[in-house]
């Protein structure tokens, strides 16, 4: 299936008297390995920093894709420092949108190409988050135990893969 994280859903609707999201619900999802979907992110708890609560899914599949193709769309998360997806081994169609996240860090590191499967011509469309340079000077860098592949956000925990270290 697919997910969507829209403001209705997280902050609720007066109006259609949808309550508001208590954001330890979301800690369901740390077993959750594979989605057939798409992964669709466009509002995130203000003191939630990353996706951790997805730290275990390893497949986004695409079988049924969001709007213009993407599997993965991480949009508009302003207090997002870093992805924390570090199980994500593959993304195996469609494209990935991640835009206007002004916070967010260590996204730039990563080796995209190393997660898509198939081509990887125009199937990335990453911008308008926080430049790599400020990043840098804040030492919000991959750990010096990760690989050039890049890290999902601080810690050797989130290298997509080690330096030193192979299966």
């Amino acid at each position: 299936g697919n997910l969507d994280f829209l403001i209705t859903g997280l902050n609720g609707d007066p109006w259609h008297k949808i309550p508001a999201l208590d954001p330890e619900k979301l800690n369901v999802f740390r077993t959750v390995r594979e989605i057939t979907g798409y992964l669709n992110i466009q509002s995130w708890p203000p003191h939630m920093h990353n996706f951790s609560v997805f730290s275990n899914l390893t497949t986004i599949g695409g079988r049924s894709l969001y709007n213009r193709g993407f599997s993965l769309l991480i949009m508009k998360n302003l207090n997002v420092t870093s992805l924390g997806l570090r199980s994500l081994k593959e993304i195996s169609a469609g494209r990935v949108y991640i835009s206007a996240n002004q916070q967010l860090c260590y996204h730039h590191s990563l080796n995209w190409t190393r997660l898509l499967r198939g081509p990887s011509e125009d199937r990335l469309d990453i911008k308008y988050n926080r430049p790599p340079r400020e990043c840098e000077a804040e030492g919000k860098v991959c750990d010096p135990l990760c690989s050039s592949g890049g890290c999902w956000g601080p810690g050797p925990g989130q290298c997509l893969s080690c330096r030193n270290y192979s299966r």
